[in-house]
């Protein structure tokens, strides 16, 4: 049930995402799998420990519960607020971006703590403002939050009988409290990084024409028609600016996961079906290819849909790990000198 996406914490922790909401209370998802043998709700953030000594690396093994229920993608930490922020992937409707409070300090306690508050974003003077849409170039908003009063609903159920909830309500049920105070709508968030007070995030189809939304909407057709879209949240001055939208998937396919070099450069992965890029970002919205990711078959075919995800930077930052995220999955570490193309 974990998605491979979530994100290192500097108090020692690797904070883990799950994205997907099913559980024995939640009728089948869109692979039409029972639900009914599941024991526990899903859904939730998870803190394990990073630790490399023997024994020290078990997490509790229980959910933030408190951080929401609904298809999370990724986990950043910004120390000077406090606050973690999640990405939320939902292909069938529009995607929130969300922040979490702990109700005690991690950089303190060491570890993170269920309990806390959770609040999605919303565009100051607009109801549902429509993100996934295309944006003018370096488009600027001003943001406020709203608060989700029930982040972790339970729902009825008969044990070995179908649950009555659909999936399509359950996944969607977080979302709709920030919807009916007038959140905003994304396309697809996935990957994000925070550095220096900013959260750096993409929107994996962000970028075409605004969807039909009402805040009751129940038809899951898919949200967003872009190529990918990246945004920056600065968490002082709370602000938000597209910081690139990509024309085509020429240009740029669908944008995954992201990082950062130490001197602030973006590396994005592509999560297109066919090749994808590793790409370089500068802060001036210049793009330029880092990798191509061709795997061919043995017979000597392209392998379609096994795509770079998962990228860091050693802590000095001169070795940059991606994994391909495929059948077989592969691990690469890339060196420098990175100054060379300018990452």
């Amino acid at each position: 049930m974990m998605n491979c996406s979530g994100g290192q914490m500097p108090w020692g922790s690797w904070v883990t995402c799950e994205e997907t909401v099913n559980g024995p209370d939640v009728g089948p998802d869109f692979t039409r799998t029972s639900n009914i043998p599941l024991t526990k709700p899903h859904g939730f953030i998870f803190e394990v420990p990073a630790s490399v000594f023997p024994g020290e690396g078990q997490g509790s093994r229980e959910p933030i519960r408190s951080a929401g229920r609904f298809a999370h993608e990724a986990v950043s930490y910004d120390p000077v607020s406090g606050y973690l922020y999640l990405t939320e992937d939902d292909f069938g409707f529009p995607s929130g971006f969300y922040r979490y409070k702990p109700p005690t300090d991690p950089m303190v306690v060491g570890h993170l703590e269920d309990g806390g508050t959770l609040e999605m974003l919303k565009v100051v003077g607009v109801d549902n403002a429509h993100l996934e849409a295309e944006q003018e170039r370096k488009a600027t908003y001003g943001v406020e939050w709203v608060p989700i009063a029930d982040p972790a609903p339970d729902f009825p159920y008969t044990p070995g009988e179908t649950a009555p909830t659909s999936n399509d309500t359950a996944i969607t049920y977080v979302a709709r409290q920030g919807w009916q105070q007038g959140a905003a709508l994304f396309a697809r968030l996935e990957g994000q990084v925070s550095r220096d007070g900013v959260v750096y995030f993409t929107s994996t189809q962000g970028g075409g024409p605004a969807e039909a939304f009402t805040p009751d909407t129940t038809d899951p057709d898919g949200f967003g028609a872009g190529s990918g879209q990246v945004w920056a949240y600065d968490t002082e001055a709370q602000e938000l600016r597209c910081v690139f939208q990509s024309s085509g998937a020429e240009v740029l396919d669908m944008p995954d996961n992201i990082t950062t070099s130490n001197d602030g450069t973006l590396v994005l992965c592509e999560d297109s079906s066919g090749d994808n890029y590793l790409r370089g970002l500068s802060k001036n919205g210049k793009l330029w290819d880092i990798a191509l990711n061709r795997l061919l078959s043995a017979s000597g075919e392209p392998r379609f849909g096994e795509e770079f995800a998962g990228t860091a930077f050693s802590p000095g930052g001169e070795t940059l790990f991606v994994n391909i995220q495929a059948r077989q999955g592969i691990t690469f570490a890339i060196w420098g000198p990175w100054h060379r193309i300018g990452v």
